[in-house]
């Protein structure tokens, strides 16, 4: 795997990551019953045309099939992004709400995957694409109103 390790995560000082100790503690239990322990996430996030205001990138819903839209532009970015990170993508569609969007990592065991989130979250914070002359900025899904 190219962007996470099998191994423990550890602070550069040596402690444990309390996170991925807890994966590591659930997925020691799980083998200790003869299961493996996989996951596979479903990443949900709203993309804005800034990062001054919640100005929306689309007025799709649940599974549109929208035309060519920056929303679904910066959803296919992210998904190409996280492939060259060795993050492999399995799916992805338009969520409930406008601009509201969903990428969906091909399962893992449960560590790799951790790892693989943590990466993916540090790539989504430095991701910023410029399209259309417009600068991007990808936001998280803090509060969702349906």
């Amino acid at each position: 795997m190219g962007a996470a390790g099998r191994d423990s995560v550890l602070w550069p000082g040596g402690s444990g990551f309390e996170h991925a100790f807890n994966v590591q503690h659930q997925q020691a239990r799980a083998a200790g019953m003869g299961l493996s322990f996989y996951v596979g996430p479903e990443l949900e996030y709203f993309y804005f045309k800034d990062d001054v205001g919640p100005e929306l990138t689309d007025e799709g819903g649940y599974f549109d099939v929208l035309p060519a839209d920056l929303g679904n532009d910066l959803r296919k970015q992210t998904m190409r992004t996280l492939d060259r990170l060795d993050i492999p993508m399995e799916a992805s569609h338009h969520e409930v709400a406008p601009s509201q969007h969903e990428i969906d990592p091909h399962y893992d065991e449960a560590l790799v995957m951790a790892c693989l989130l943590y990466t993916s979250d540090a790539a989504d914070d430095l991701l910023c694409v410029d399209l259309g002359g417009r600068r991007i900025i990808k936001k998280k899904n803090k509060q969702q109103k349906p």
